[in-house]
C-alpha cells in the first residue's frame, strides 16, 4: 500500500509539474532542432555520454575523446540526432536520437530487438513492419535542472519527423519513469513489448508506438482521463499536435486531430 501512494505522489507531483512548465511557458526560451551539422552532432554525442556517467551507466573507461565507445554503443553511426537549444546563449541543453534501419541488418539494426526480452506478440507485430518502416528512439540525456518541457520538445519533433518521414513504428527502451510519462503524451498508441529488463546500467521498458494511429490514441486517452489529468493531458496534446502538417495524415488522424482541437 505504501509503494502504491508513494507512486501516486510522484505522478502527481509530474502532473503539477507539468502545469507549471506549461503555465511558464518555459519552451519560448528553448529551441529544438534536428542535427544537420557536425559541431551539433559532437554536441549532441558528447552530452549524452556525459550524462549516461554521471548517471553511472557508463564509466570513464567507456569514454573516448568524450563520446561512448562505438563497442558500447554501435547506434550512433546510423542515427538522426535532435537537440534542445537554450535561446539565450545557444547552448545545447538536451537531446535524444531516431535509431534508422542499416542495410541488410534489418530489425537487427536496432539495440532494443537485441538487448531486451520481448514478449512473442510483440516481436511478430513489430516484424510485421518493414524494417525501413521502423525507428527506435534512443540517447535521451539532458542537463539537471532544465526544464521537463525539452524531453517533451524532443518527442514532439521526433514525431514530426516520423510523420513526414512515412514511420509507421516507434521502438523505444526506455526508463520505467520516461515510459510513465510518455503514456502521458501519447496514452494507449505507447503499449509495452516485454518486461522491465536490466539494460546498460538501469531498469528499462520495451515498448512500442504506432505513429500512424497516434493521434487517435490520445483523443482516446484525454476522453478517459479522471478529472485531474484531464486538463494536463488536453494542454500537451495541444503542445505536441501544434501545426502538425494536415496533408501528412490520414483521414481518421485528421477527425481524431480536429475531435481533440474541439475538446470541452
Amino acid at each position: 500500500m505504501t509503494r502504491y501512494f508513494a507512486k501516486l505522489w510522484h505522478r502527481l507531483r509530474d502532473l503539477i509539474d507539468y502545469l507549471r512548465a506549461f503555465r511558464k511557458n518555459e519552451q519560448i526560451d528553448l529551441h529544438v532542432t534536428k542535427v544537420t551539422t557536425d559541431d551539433y552532432l559532437h554536441a549532441a554525442k558528447k552530452l549524452h555520454a556525459n550524462v549516461y556517467l554521471y548517471r553511472k551507466f557508463i564509466t570513464e573507461k567507456d569514454i573516448k575523446d568524450g563520446f561512448i565507445k562505438p563497442h558500447l554503443d554501435p547506434y550512433s553511426k546510423h542515427s538522426q540526432y535532435f537537440v534542445v537549444l537554450d535561446r539565450k546563449n545557444k547552448n545545447i541543453i538536451a537531446t535524444a536520437r531516431q535509431i534508422q534501419v542499416r542495410g541488410a541488418k534489418g530489425h537487427d539494426s536496432f539495440a532494443m530487438m537485441l538487448h531486451t526480452p520481448l514478449y512473442k506478440k510483440a516481436q511478430k507485430a513489430i516484424r510485421h513492419y518493414a524494417p525501413e518502416d521502423c525507428v527506435e528512439i534512443s540517447g535521451l540525456a539532458k542537463y539537471r535542472g532544465v526544464s521537463k518541457l525539452a524531453p517533451l520538445l524532443l518527442y514532439r519533433q521526433m514525431w514530426r519527423h516520423s510523420v513526414e518521414n512515412h514511420h509507421k513504428l516507434w521502438l523505444l527502451a526506455c526508463d520505467v519513469k520516461l515510459f510513465l510519462r510518455l503514456k502521458l503524451l501519447f496514452g494507449p498508441a505507447i503499449q509495452r513489448a516485454g518486461p522491465v529488463t536490466f539494460y546498460l546500467g538501469s531498469d528499462v521498458v520495451p515498448a512500442m508506438l504506432k505513429i500512424d494511429s497516434s493521434i487517435q490514441a490520445m483523443h482516446k486517452a484525454l476522453l478517459k482521463a479522471n478529472f485531474f489529468e484531464r486538463p494536463l493531458r488536453y494542454r500537451v496534446a495541444q503542445f505536441i499536435l501544434k501545426d502538425v502538417p494536415l496533408d501528412m495524415l490520414s483521414s481518421k488522424e485528421v477527425k481524431a486531430l480536429e475531435a481533440i482541437n474541439n475538446f470541452k
